[in-house]
């Protein structure tokens, strides 16, 4: 063999190697993939209503997003206003900076500046508690809290640890370190 016909099996070589690496990256090379999301449904400027086991609505659901988690099946809700309807009254209006709902749907947890307004009693004036977080169970038709609570009407104050309100038979009842101030 020549060295001339040395040189051209070398490149014919070359091209050979080069054409089979090249054929072989465009083979391996990945489909681009859809994304994979880590959340379940979203709405925004939601209403959810629920519904008792009587079929009436037991409570109307406002929400500026409301997200589900797939990983456990909950739901988490931004700036919320619930209403829970009461049999005999004035519904309960609830409100807080965000909200979780449970994979059974059984409870809503509110937290961040949460506000419970109520016309507790005779008059014209609305009773507002405020509390940092509150869990409303809506089998039981309770709602409650161990964190302090504040609870204002008119010129009166009372301010404890922990309520438990009954909003079917619209009771509050406070749980410890009851103070109260009541002006003229």
């Amino acid at each position: 063999m020549t060295l001339r016909n040395i040189i051209i099996a070398l490149a014919l070589l070359g091209a050979i190697v080069t054409s089979w690496l090249v054929l072989e990256r465009r083979g391996v090379r990945e489909e681009p993939r859809a994304p994979v999301l880590d959340s379940g449904y979203y709405l925004r400027e939601a209403v959810v209503e629920g519904i008792g086991t009587d079929g009436t609505t037991l409570y109307t659901l406002r929400a500026e997003r409301i997200q589900q988690a797939p990983s456990d099946n909950s739901v988490s809700l931004q700036v919320v206003d619930l209403e829970y309807s009461s049999p005999d009254g004035e519904p309960w209006s609830l409100r807080a900076d965000e909200g979780a709902i449970p994979a059974d749907g059984e409870r809503i947890s509110l937290f961040g500046n949460v506000k419970i307004e109520e016309m507790l009693f005779v008059g014209p004036e609305t009773t507002v508690v405020t509390t940092p977080d509150l869990d409303v169970d809506l089998r039981a038709h309770l709602a409650t809290t161990d964190s302090e609570v504040r609870i204002e009407r008119g010129n009166y104050l009372i301010t404890a640890v922990g309520i438990r309100a009954d909003l079917k038979d619209r009771k509050l009842r406070l749980q410890s370190e009851v103070h109260g101030r009541f002006l003229p």
